[in-house]
């Protein structure tokens, strides 16, 4: 097994997400000031009560201490993660080797990995990696498909996963259900569907989940307002599958989707109706790809 003890310059780091540096850094200086009361303490009460409010001002501050100084080091590990993201070379990376440390940070379990990575001009090579990794990612890493990731060009081995863009990463030699998806490079009937469904080109339950819960998180916001819906008969997994007619604004552009497939869960099959104004996530890498959150449909009021 490879060593990750160095580990770059992201070693251990969430790089998606400066919260945990701000929270640690928050409590940090919570606990500093704790301590400053307490060693304020030790001065004005009497001498037989000294002894306990300085031992606690000296644990409380050197807890403070360290806790300041894993923060600032997170921060500035995080602000070279957006320096990267920002301006590092495009690339994609394979799995050779996975294990988790057994370590978390807010739930996040971190885990440990040997990439293989692969950026344009360049031969392909190695790196090791650590990171705390969102738990809505953690099946994408066991799935076998190419991570995206941004390299330093003047240090290769400094390199990012680009957790916004996972699942957009361009798949090794493209197999025949890659040429066409129905309901987005197709026109979708439910025909069509059927046959799609029978061939195993419509996405899994699985899929659809994790595409929504990406696009949620990281796509660019707009608003959907449904032209006609038809129910299909259809479904995966739980989703019903309609074939919708659309209206898309995103920033201030409008576009006409016709016949496109769309996955509602069946407890907001009632809001797939002509009139409904949407709110949708797209894509920012690939536009054609949209979630819509029918949990927020409505009718526009007059």
């Amino acid at each position: 097994m490879a060593s990750y003890g160095g580990m770059g310059s992201f070693g251990g780091v969430m790089t998606m997400s400066k919260m945990p540096s701000r929270i640690l850094v928050g409590t940090a200086v919570f606990e500093l000031v704790l301590a400053a009361g307490f060693g304020v303490l030790a001065v004005v009460l009497p001498a037989e009560a000294r002894p306990g409010m300085i031992i606690t001002a000296a644990v409380l501050g050197v807890v403070g201490i360290v806790l300041l100084k894993i923060g600032m080091r997170a921060a500035a590990r995080f602000a070279e993660a957006e320096r990267l993201r920002s301006s590092g070379l495009d690339g994609t990376a394979t799995i050779v080797e996975l294990s988790q440390t057994n370590m978390y940070m807010n739930g996040q379990p971190q885990v440990a990995m040997g990439l293989q990575v692969t950026v344009p001009g360049r031969e392909p090579y190695t790196v090791q990696l650590k990171e705390f990794v969102p738990l809505i990612f953690l099946g994408a890493l066991t799935a076998g498909v190419p991570l995206p990731v941004k390299a330093d060009p003047a240090n290769l081995q400094k390199v990012l996963i680009d957790w916004q863009h996972i699942g957009t990463a361009p798949a090794r030699g493209p197999g025949p259900t890659q040429q066409a998806v129905v309901g987005k490079d197709v026109a979708a009937t439910p025909e069509l569907l059927r046959q799609s469904a029978s061939a195993g080109m419509l996405p899994s339950e699985s899929e659809l989940e994790y595409q929504r819960t990406r696009l949620r998180q990281f796509g660019k916001p707009g608003t959907a307002v449904v032209q006609s819906a038809q129910d299909t008969g259809m479904t995966v997994g739980r989703y019903k599958v309609f074939v919708v007619d659309l209206v898309l604004t995103v920033e201030g552009q409008t576009k006409d989707i016709m016949a496109s497939a769309a996955a509602v869960p069946p407890e907001y099959a009632d809001r797939a109706a002509a009139g409904m104004v949407v709110p949708i996530r797209i894509d920012t890498v690939e536009p054609d790809d949209m979630t819509i959150l029918w949990e927020e449909a409505k009718r526009p009021t007059l």
